[in-house]
């Protein structure tokens, strides 16, 4: 009992003796090898997650399409170029109403997150971790957290960490050895890191962007880079 507690509290001075070297003007590097930094995304400024929104929405909109048009084959074939003459106003309207839905949807998704999250990263030789944070939580706020993560903030870690999952809205991974294509928007500050039927965006500010980079293509040997 006594050598475990020992060990507990070895491993929590250890962690507590963390430092960090500062990599780039956001990303600092810990004494554990970890990569961090955060990003503050504005809703209303990076159009990204719209896109993605838009590509999702238009992959359904695009089936129900492909399924009206087998529908009306047999009056294509009937009428000919007529039939778009006749009928040239659904797809239009169609197309309308799934901007103005996908729109709307944004508007809603990014009113309710209060238009803007911040994602801390944590980034190893073997992948990134994203973590959003709640939307009450403010850049100063996140960057406690982020100090309290590379061991440089007095206090118990443990109770850091709690407090990180707490404040998470969502958390998720990307897997270097997974990922098959990589996409980079410096004007987006976004890369895209895409595996088999999983996609992930890392965020970085333009001074950070080229060294996030260069790092995943680095260590993701099976990724076809685009926008390099």
């Amino acid at each position: 009992m006594n050598h475990e507690m020992g060990t507990e509290l070895k491993t929590e001075k250890e962690e507590a003796s963390l430092q960090y070297t500062q990599v780039t003007k956001n990303i600092q590097l810990g004494s554990d090898g970890v990569y961090r930094w955060m990003y503050e995304f504005r809703m209303m400024k990076n159009p990204t997650i719209l896109f993605t929104l838009w590509k999702v929405m238009g992959l359904s909109f695009g089936i129900v399409a492909l399924f009206m048009f087998a529908l009306a084959l047999p009056d294509l074939i009937r009428y000919g170029p007529d039939f778009f003459e006749t009928d040239w106003r659904v797809p239009v309207i169609l197309i309308a109403v799934f901007l103005l839905i996908s729109l709307l949807s944004y508007l809603i998704a990014a009113a309710a997150f209060g238009w803007k999250y911040i994602v801390i990263f944590e980034m190893t030789e073997t992948g990134v971790t994203h973590t959003q944070l709640a939307k009450q939580y403010q850049k100063m706020q996140a960057f406690g957290i982020l100090l309290a993560l590379a061991g440089v903030k007095s206090g118990n870690i443990g109770a850091a960490g709690q407090g990180l999952l707490a404040a998470s809205r969502n958390q998720s991974t990307t897997e270097f050895d997974r990922v098959r294509k990589i996409r980079l928007k410096k004007r987006r500050d976004t890369i895209f890191a895409n595996q088999l039927l999983y996609k992930n965006q890392i965020y970085a500010e333009k001074e950070d962007f080229d060294f996030v980079a260069d790092y995943i293509i680095r260590h993701c040997p099976n990724a076809k880079v685009k926008g390099k």
